[in-house]
């Protein structure tokens, strides 16, 4: 992050307002959600075997983009939003999309970067900011890290009928002024989970901005985990729950916000979803490491007895993991030449532990229906 980023993020907060006060209550389902992930993650502190923490993390960044534009519309697979990302000369179709991810990409490389300066606050000069990186340089509809000056009417995904109004655009400096406030001051009294969640209604409630508030919320939500000492090893992908069953996160925010602006809606309901989706999540990015982990034993015993090499149980790992595997990722996990690489791949397909889709360069190879028996 620049200095001069810093400095403005830095900026003195004036203490003249009065900051926002969430509503809501611990009940006995936020309760439960809240010691489930806290029992999970002894998983991500002792579980991980260092050598494929790093493939996991990235699987779960890509596994967040992809689901997070997914939400908005965005129309790219989760293969091709690797493609993006890991190929900057990626093809030209789909443009639009692909810029999309590039521009979320730049936002959530910002906020891992906060993170780790927590001396920075987090108010609402930080949000904007994360909005302009969300919609990227490019976009001259929007208005990057600008408040609307018009109407927020939020649609339902699939009959677009209007289901919400958001504060008319005059107050949306204020109300946002004071959830700066709170996010720079008392949030950090509250609970993280709890404050994660309490930002993510708070910032779709006001619909501060023309496009990308779904994002941004999403974003500022991850951010304050990692703040707040739930980061799991940045290995959740917590916007797979929410795209998985779109439905019932958007009405989890309506049955909350209601059909229009109100400043004190309870926030109860809402944070039960929220947590019992985190711990989901959590629930499930535990078990791929502990099955991982206990997989690389397996594996390890059985291709040592059949004289392969430490490498090609790291081809299997990574295939596993990433669901997938190609030529040139041999080439960069091994550090082998592009022959010792399609020699790997070609022995492990003819041993039945991998299969091969394509031609050519457009070769893909995925772990077999037999993968698990042979193992």
């Amino acid at each position: 992050m620049s200095t001069n980023h810093k400095e403005q993020l830095s900026l003195p907060i004036s203490t003249e307002s009065v900051a926002y006060t969430p509503r809501y209550q611990v009940t006995e389902k936020i309760q439960t959600s809240l010691n489930n992930i806290e029992r999970a993650r002894y998983t991500f502190d002792y579980m991980i075997n260092p050598k494929y923490e790093g493939w996991l993390r990235r699987r779960a960044f890509i596994r967040s983009g992809h689901h997070t534009l997914h939400i908005e519309g965005n129309i790219l697979t989760e293969e091709q939003v690797a493609d993006v990302l890991e190929n900057p000369s990626v093809g030209t179709e789909d443009t639009h999309h692909k810029e999309d991810v590039r521009n979320w990409e730049r936002a959530m490389k910002f906020v891992d970067s906060i993170s780790a300066y927590p001396d920075i606050p987090l108010n609402d000069l930080l949000i904007r900011t994360i909005h302009s990186l969300i919609l990227g340089p490019n976009d001259k509809i929007h208005l990057p890290g600008e408040y609307r000056r018009g109407d927020a009417r939020v649609r339902h995904p699939i009959s677009r009928k209007p289901v919400y109004l958001g504060p008319v655009a005059g107050d949306v400096p204020d109300l946002m002024y004071k959830f700066g406030r709170w996010l720079g001051s008392n949030a950090s009294s509250i609970q993280p989970v709890l404050a994660a969640g309490i930002a993510h209604l708070r910032l779709i409630e006001i619909h501060p901005f023309t496009d990308g508030n779904g994002r941004t919320a999403r974003a500022l939500t991850t951010l304050i985990l990692q703040r707040g000492g739930y980061s799991f090893n940045r290995l959740l992908a917590l916007e797979r729950y929410f795209d998985t069953d779109l439905l019932t996160y958007c009405e989890a925010i309506s049955a909350t916000v209601g059909r229009r602006f109100e400043e004190e809606c309870d926030l109860t309901k809402w944070l039960e979803y929220f947590t019992f989706a985190l711990s989901v999540e959590v629930s499930l990015a535990s078990d791929a490491v502990i099955d991982l982990r206990r997989m690389m034993e397996r594996w390890h015993s059985f291709l040592a007895g059949k004289g392969y090499a430490e490498r090609h149980g790291d081809i299997l790992a990574y295939a596993q993991i990433n669901g997938s595997i190609r030529p040139r990722d041999v080439i960069k996990i091994a550090n082998v030449s592009a022959v010792t690489a399609s020699a790997d791949l070609r022995r492990l397909v003819e041993a039945g532990l991998l299969n091969v889709q394509g031609q050519s360069r457009a070769r893909v190879f995925r772990p077999s229906e037999e993968f698990w028996e042979k193992l």
